[in-house]
């Protein structure tokens, strides 16, 4: 393996100098610097990738990462869509890993009240091991199309 380096000195900063690794000698060699434009090309290159890199890791650290173990139930309180015309509904990637469904209402005893009263609660269940993406999404009541994501979850299903 060779490792380029500036040597820096007090008279010649732009003298770079290959070290060989394998063996441990130092090859004076002297490798010419390339131009100072080229230098800023590849600055500007190396930034743009690594804001792209960022921009791309930021918009998955809004999925939520849940766990669970096969066949156990997980439930997902969402808040109700605002409007009756609009409706929410699930939906898994891989429905052999993980399988979403919403969970039935009960009628709560008289003189209480339900805690997710305005909450919609789907249940999610882990069938098979693996990893799966569970989108909840909202539409118009009777439109066709996956509608507009609310929020995404990814779902690993581990072994009991």
């Amino acid at each position: 393996m060779t490792v380029i380096a500036y040597i820096a000195g007090k008279r010649n900063l732009r003298d770079m100098h290959a070290f060989n690794l394998q063996d441990g000698s130092l090859s004076m060699t002297g490798i010419r610097p390339l131009p100072a434009p080229m230098q800023l090309m590849r600055i500007l290159i190396l930034f743009a990738g690594l804001s792209a890199c960022s921009s791309l890791s930021a918009s998955q650290s809004g999925m939520k990462r849940i766990k669970v173990r096969v066949g156990q139930l997980k439930e997902i309180s969402l808040p109700a869509p605002a409007s009756s015309t609009r409706q929410l509904s699930g939906s898994s990637d891989n429905d052999e890993i993980a399988d979403v469904s919403e969970k039935q209402r009960t009628a709560t005893a008289p003189g209480r009240t339900g805690r997710n009263q305005n909450n919609m609660i789907f249940l999610i269940k882990g069938i098979t091991p693996g990893t799966a993406k569970v989108v909840f999404t909202e539409k118009q009541t009777g439109e066709e199309g996956p509608g507009e994501a609310r929020i995404t979850y990814q779902v690993e299903v581990v072994s009991r």
